[in-house]
């Protein structure tokens, strides 16, 4: 290297140096006083740098991180640099603001003399971050009073219901000579209106059920959950001629109760959203790594367009005339609410006329293929 080469790599350096957007100071580990710092150092404290060096690097920091600066200078002083430790740097006007400390050490004939010091203004994200968790315990509170409102409104609108169903059958029977044809649909009419609102809320109460915090957690085997699920659906089964395969699946880490509710929707949908003389649904796995497996739950059913596969999963929404299939558009929404309580994923894909495609990713139990 040249005089000329080195003197120009040593300005340009220097010039980083001064005006790096991180302040770095140069301080003696013996007695601990700064013997040099860059511009950015300098304009932060709010002091000319004349009088900055030669000063105690503890008079810039705030009282409550002085322990933390010194035991970071006892750890450089032995040799090891230390990283992103958390501090409050002390301006000159008293006020402070957060920062991560840097430092390595400097050494003369093999010995540590002094420490290199780089300090990150992080004031801004500490600050963000504080916000964000404000935020989350906001809608954390939020969503646990929304959780209670639902269970508590499902839970007590079930008897009124079933008061005004009773009675206006009842009614219907003690008048029943006395009622001409058009009374008979009327009355008809409100009773299927009040069984479809009790079907609402007896998925609006399960919807809030979902995910809560006393859930427990364990190994379960997916075969037993869906020898429970087709043992449960077997009356609709028999009724529509349906045939549901499931492959050998592995064991995974969830809810045994979520899991069960979560394959009997996706099964149960496949049979009753199909137009076939032979309804099938086939569960098997589609793919799988260390720590997750997706399983797949393929129907010959009426599909559904492809652009709505987002809209399907929320509350209330059908995307089937009411007249042209039972349901109250719930159970896609308690899908994907136990898959998210399980920290899973699941998509769908379909070809209307020709059936649908539901993949469920779920976090695997250990040695679940043993």
């Amino acid at each position: 290297m040249t005089e000329k080469t080195r003197t120009v790599s040593e300005d340009f350096y220097a010039d980083v140096y001064e005006r790096a957007p991180d302040m770095y100071c140069s301080v003696d580990v013996h007695s601990g006083e700064i013997t040099r710092c860059n511009l950015t150092y300098a304009d932060e404290i709010g002091l000319e740098r004349d009088d900055i060096l030669g000063s105690d690097a503890l008079e810039y920091y705030a009282e409550e991180s002085e322990g933390e600066v010194l035991k970071a200078r006892e750890q450089v002083r032995s040799g090891e640099p230390v990283e992103n430790v958390d501090v409050r740097v002390r301006r000159a006007d008293g006020s402070t603001f957060g920062a991560l400390l840097s430092a390595t050490p400097i050494r003369e004939d093999g010995d540590v003399v002094g420490l290199r010091a780089a300090l990150r203004d992080v004031s801004e994200l500490m600050e963000a971050e504080r916000e964000f968790r404000e935020q989350t315990r906001q809608l954390k509170q939020s969503n646990e009073e929304l959780e209670q409102f639902a269970y508590l409104a499902s839970h007590d609108l079930q008897e009124p219901l079933r008061m005004v169903a009773s009675y206006t059958q009842l009614l219907a029977r003690r008048y029943e000579d006395e009622l001409d044809e058009r009374a008979q649909k009327y009355i008809g009419y409100a009773v299927e209106g009040a069984e479809r609102m009790k079907a609402l809320l007896n998925d609006l109460l399960q919807y809030s059920r979902v995910g809560r915090p006393n859930e427990s957690m364990e190994a379960v085997d997916l075969n037993s959950v869906l020898e429970s699920v087709t043992s449960n659906l077997m009356i609709q089964i028999r009724q529509t001629g349906a045939e549901v395969d499931v492959d050998e699946l592995p064991v995974v880490h969830g809810n045994r109760t979520m899991l069960n509710s979560l394959f009997q929707n996706l099964i149960g949908n496949g049979i009753k959203f199909n137009d076939s003389s032979s309804p099938r649904v086939t569960v098997s796995v589609a793919d799988t790594d260390d720590d997750q497996v997706t399983v797949e739950v393929r129907d010959n059913g009426v599909g559904f367009d492809p652009a709505n596969a987002d809209r399907m999963f929320q509350m209330f929404q059908r995307l089937n005339e009411r007249g042209d299939f039972e349901g109250t558009g719930t159970g896609l929404a308690i899908v994907k609410k136990i898959v998210e309580a399980h920290e899973g994923t699941v998509s769908a894909d379909s070809t209307p006329g020709e059936g649908s495609t539901f993949r469920v990713t779920l976090p695997l139990a250990d040695n679940s293929f043993d």
